[in-house]
């Protein structure tokens, strides 16, 4: 938005006459006994200053007597005065007044949208007026699948709506989905600054509990006794590789001694290393430079897949892949997104 300014309104009957019979996609009465007329854009919306002054401090300023010009007209519900609003997002605007209204109001189209309803609701005072409205949309989202600039918006969304399960949730969401250029980049004004510094915080204990999870996974990996002789391959007694049972002379050393595969803790704890490896889990310096979201529940499921000794699924090198996947698909639950309460000490919704 530019500014906004009250177009001067000492207007004759004939001339709010002409203003009433505008087209109806020009004039649309959200209060049929409304004493004020907003013109946003090519909206001419018949509105109750009574509504607004309760919602907004900024309308309570600007329908003071006298608070623009000398002489402006006061609210008349018989020849409502005409306000002119500069507003560069008039169909925002229009929704904070169809809310403010009681009408039925749909959600804001993207996240982008809802940036814009945050801004203008935070320049005029009437965020806890519409805080309930957007609680209930924002609910619907789908946290997960939103890029960084999306949660970085609905975070300033939730801030100034006071929202406090919304803002812990993306707060949390963030952390796991930021870099460290993308936190650098990032601006959180006027959010308080100190946010910034609390999520990067927020992000390392996400990071650390993930890696935690996968040392604890590799530790049970070689915990694990179990002894076992393979059925699908055996081992070349020269050059130690794998080859299936029916094979009778070495393709690698032409060598025709082999002996059983023994599936040990030790031949396990190998293997699954060597997946981490592939995966690109291990060594766990590789995770530091990637957000958390880039490997959290990133990696195929290992349901089914081939194990030297043809035990597969039964295998415990198969079981450790998938206790491994199942604890990075929730590593949310372990770490608390931010507090609302840390950064707006105000008198909060308890519905939010």
């Amino acid at each position: 938005m530019d500014h906004i300014q009250e177009e001067h309104a000492d207007k004759d009957e004939s001339s709010c006459c002409s203003l009433m019979e505008e087209p109806a996609d020009e004039m649309e009465a959200l209060d049929p006994k409304g004493d004020v007329v907003l013109v946003v854009g090519r909206r001419h919306l018949l509105v109750s200053s009574r509504v607004l002054e309760l919602s907004c401090p900024f309308f309570r300023k600007m329908l003071q007597s006298n608070a623009f010009m000398e002489g402006a007209n006061q609210p008349n519900a018989e020849r409502p005065p005409i306000k002119q609003l500069q507003e560069d997002h008039p169909d925002i605007f229009y929704l904070i007044c169809v809310v403010l209204h009681y009408r039925p109001a749909h959600p804001p189209d993207s996240i982008d949208d809802y940036r814009t309803l945050a801004d203008l609701c935070n320049f005029y005072g009437c965020s806890r007026a519409l805080s309930f409205h957007v609680r209930a949309w924002t609910d619907a989202l789908e946290l997960s699948s939103l890029t960084v600039d999306a949660l970085q918006s609905l975070l300033w969304v939730a801030f100034v709506f006071h929202l406090r399960n919304l803002f812990q949730r993306v707060s949390l969401y963030l952390a796991e989905t930021l870099t460290t250029g993308t936190w650098k980049l990032w601006d959180v004004h006027p959010m308080p600054a100190r946010l910034k510094d609390d999520v990067k915080e927020l992000c390392e204990n996400v990071k650390n509990t993930v890696q935690q999870r996968i040392e604890r996974m590799i530790d049970d990996a070689g915990a694990n006794t179990e002894r076992h002789v393979g059925k699908r391959d055996k081992i070349c007694s020269q050059c130690f590789s794998n080859k299936p049972l029916e094979t009778k002379k070495c393709g690698y050393c032409g060598s025709n001694d082999f002996r059983d595969y023994l599936c040990t803790k030790e031949a396990r704890l190998s293997l699954f290393k060597e997946w981490l490896q592939s995966q690109g889990y291990w060594p766990l310096s590789r995770l530091n430079g990637r957000s958390c979201r880039s490997f959290l529940g990133s990696m195929p499921s290992p349901a089914g897949t081939r194990t030297p000794c043809g035990f597969d699924d039964s295998c415990p090198l198969a079981g450790a892949k998938e206790r491994l996947i199942a604890s990075l698909r929730i590593s949310h639950s372990d770490c608390m997104g931010l507090e609302l309460e840390d950064y707006d000490p105000g008198d909060l919704p308890e519905m939010s």
